[in-house]
């Protein structure tokens, strides 16, 4: 195994430690807190514990050598594994954003989240931010797509948890009950957006596109 695989898999098991316990303590406090909107900031970091185990496997599987069949090489795993990671990203965004919609239609009350959920929001955005910062050193010193595609993710995530930790904060000081719904919906629209860019630009490499075209107007 050669420096570059080891380095990746060694930072995938870091990137997918830390957002799995991250997405646990979402998941269960936002259930416990009945906090929607940190349920499904919990349901976007499990997204990523996704988006490491794909790292682990397809870093192996890159490290192969051309053979017969694959003549240059298996380095496309990859952007294939990313593109199998947008419809898992986008599947769980829509799940969510359908389940918070038929709520807010059917006018369904739910309960004003807890303090707890503020906290374990404001804890969400030091980690994420952590995470992204190293992930993206690592991605960059490695040429990594996914490890900068997971890194992306995570710096989008920052913004998501921030918006959440807001949004909770009003909920829980001005007693507002309808606006973690809407703030869930907000959540899932996000989750989206980020499913359809990992998809749009693993297009871009799996058919050796070029995302900045101003080269061919200079030369």
């Amino acid at each position: 195994m050669n420096q570059r695989t080891r380095t990746i898999i060694n930072a995938s098991w870091v990137g997918l430690i830390g957002n799995l316990l991250l997405s646990l303590v979402k998941i269960v406090v936002g259930w416990l807190s009945s906090s929607q909107a940190v349920l499904g900031d919990g349901i976007d970091s499990l997204s990523d514990v996704a988006a490491y185990l794909v790292t682990l496997v397809t870093a192996r599987i890159t490290q192969r050598p051309p053979d017969v069949k694959y003549p240059y090489g298996y380095n496309r795993a990859e952007t294939i594994a990313s593109k199998a990671l947008s419809f898992f990203i986008f599947f769980a965004g829509a799940q969510l954003f359908y389940n918070n919609l038929m709520d807010l239609v059917q006018g369904v009350d739910r309960p004003i989240p807890s303090l707890l959920a503020l906290y374990v929001s404001g804890f969400s955005v030091l980690g994420k931010l952590g995470l992204a910062l190293w992930q993206f050193r690592i991605g960059q010193r490695t040429q990594s797509p996914m490890l900068i595609a997971n890194a992306r993710n995570m710096q989008a995530d920052i913004v998501l948890s921030a918006v959440v930790l807001v949004g909770v904060g009003l909920s829980v000081f001005y007693q507002w009950p309808n606006i973690d719904t809407i703030l869930a919906l907000l959540v899932s629209l996000w989750i989206l957006r980020i499913g359809y860019k990992i998809f749009t630009e693993s297009n871009t490499e799996l058919m050796d596109g070029v995302d900045d075209t101003s080269l061919y107007q200079r030369v």
